[in-house]
């Protein structure tokens, strides 16, 4: 089992960030009625979504940091927790 790092922590909130984007406007295509049913409409549907993506992103890393940097910092503080992050 591979140990948890703030880079694995970031790339997989840029991953979940990226596959949510793609899969919200691409539904958003697929089932609206404000894009053409082709390639250009898909591509026009994924650029209208890109400044709210950014904002997304942001939110996703600024919580994944919170999130892992306290379930570390527990880890140092209280025994038991780091009792669970040494899977025992």
């Amino acid at each position: 089992r591979k140990k948890p790092t703030v880079w694995r922590a970031g790339g997989c909130a840029l991953a979940g960030s990226a596959l949510f984007f793609v899969s919200t406007n691409t539904a958003v295509w697929l089932l609206g009625s404000g894009y053409t049913p082709d390639v250009q409409g898909l591509l026009a549907a994924l650029s209208a979504g890109v400044p709210f993506w950014r904002t997304a992103l942001i939110g996703d890393l600024v919580f994944a940091t919170l999130l892992f940097g306290a379930w570390a910092a527990a880890g140092q503080a209280v025994p038991a927790c780091r009792d669970l992050r040494r899977g025992g």
